[in-house]
């Protein structure tokens, strides 16, 4: 569900999923998705430009 999220904000750079995807398997991400989905603005690798 993550990923979807952050994919739906925007993030469709493949290396910033799956980082986001490893960190979520390694630890508790919940306070870590907000600073990723905050990136999702910039116009690099996302959607928001478009």
């Amino acid at each position: 569900m993550l990923l979807i999220g952050l994919y739906r904000h925007g993030v469709t750079d493949d290396d910033r999923l799956l980082s986001a995807g490893r960190l979520a398997l390694t630890q508790d991400a919940t306070g870590r998705t907000e600073a990723v989905i905050s990136g999702a603005g910039r116009s690099e690798g996302g959607m928001a430009g478009s």
